[in-house]
């Protein structure tokens, strides 16, 4: 951003900023481009940095051609997009856009008990609020796909129309525990065989849904010992649906489900559903506008949904907002072998950057 003359700046959350305007635009409200550098371990070279390194290629692009429209355009990288380090995920749109409050925000810690405040000051990027992000027109992320629609049909480019919702909760089963070689199987009060119908119950169920999708990702034994039956069992369980009113269905019915399950097998059961994230529908007349530039760079797209949360669903809270994902080939993301093909990535750019024109006139 400092090579190409940007007027930068970093806010109270290590957010990046760098302005690309003149005399005859800066006080109008920009169109904001850009994503998130942050990335998962072990993660790829695209994902985010995709977003933000088309971001810098459109405004190299605008310089190098002087090209200036009604309003500036903000380039933002956003801190902890992942969550991987400091959870939850998009703390820095978060808090650029309100939706997070920064003393919760830079007191989070991650597995070392680093505290995140304490390491944006050690790193000299924990700036102003002041900085942070105002009002701005539109916004305009760009990301790679993360799933195999574009790959499946050999297109480089698909026009989001929102992204679904998600929630995040911790199931607590509790048992008597005891030795392996204790009780008689059918009178156990086991928590973790529990769990396990629970997993599949919930896993049956999501399967016969269009467009839901449930993960356990993390599971917890206490004691832990090879020959002891677990008195305490503790997992996630990652709920998305099509829509708000499908996942409060869905999570409703696990819940009441996961209950049933949990008294026939004599152990006590709670979920606390820690973390949601809303529905996001992103703004018809900027996904106009992305269509119509695609048409007339000969760019065939296709529309898609997201599954996953980026920084736009938060930008989309507070303004207009819209995203385009990238091809990857074979939908892999999050993995070191992420990849997106030449001729996508040029696609991508070549839309990206005629669609921030558009935006700016």
């Amino acid at each position: 951003m400092d090579g190409l003359g940007l007027r930068t700046r970093i806010d109270d959350i290590g957010n990046m900023y760098g302005r690309y305007a003149n005399a005859d635009n800066e006080g109008a409200a920009p169109v904001v481009i850009g994503s998130h550098l942050d990335t998962v371990v072990p993660g790829g070279r695209y994902d985010g940095i995709l977003g933000v390194v088309l971001a810098l290629e459109t405004i190299a692009l605008l310089q190098e051609r002087d090209v200036h429209g009604s309003r500036p355009v903000e380039l933002v990288n956003f801190t902890g997009e992942e969550g991987a380090r400091f959870a939850p995920a998009m703390l820095g749109s978060g808090v650029a856009t309100g939706l997070y409050d920064v003393d919760y925000a830079v007191a989070r810690t991650d597995a070392e008990g680093a505290v995140l405040g304490e390491e944006l000051e050690r790193i000299g990027y924990a700036g102003d609020r002041h900085n942070r992000l105002g009002e701005f027109s539109v916004s305009l992320e760009a990301h790679i796909e993360q799933d195999t629609n574009l790959d499946d049909n050999h297109l480089s480019v698909g026009i989001v129309d929102g992204i679904r919702p998600v929630t995040w909760s911790t199931i607590t089963l509790t048992g008597p525990g005891g030795h392996a070689g204790g009780r008689a199987q059918v009178d156990r009060q086991d928590p973790l065989v529990a769990a396990a119908r629970m997993a599949a119950s919930v896993d049956e169920d999501v399967r016969a849904m269009d467009g839901a999708k449930a993960t356990i990702g993390q599971m917890n034994l206490h004691p832990g010992s090879a020959n002891v039956i677990p008195s305490r069992v503790t997992f996630n369980l990652d709920l998305r649906a099509s829509q708000e009113s499908s996942l409060r269905d869905l999570l409703n019915d696990t819940s009441e489900k996961f209950a049933v399950i949990a008294e026939e097998f004599g152990v006590t059961y709670s979920i606390d559903t820690y973390w949601r994230m809303p529905e996001a529908v992103f703004d018809e007349d900027i996904r106009t506008v992305i269509a119509r530039s695609a048409e007339t760079l000969g760019i065939q797209t296709m529309t898609l949904t997201g599954d996953i949360g980026h920084d736009s669903l938060h930008l989309s809270q507070v303004g207009r907002s819209a995203m385009l994902f990238v091809r990857t080939s074979g939908g892999i993301s999050h993995a070191e072998d992420e990849h997106v093909p030449w001729p996508a990535l040029l696609d991508a750019a070549r839309l990206y950057a005629n669609t921030v024109v558009e935006l700016i006139k």
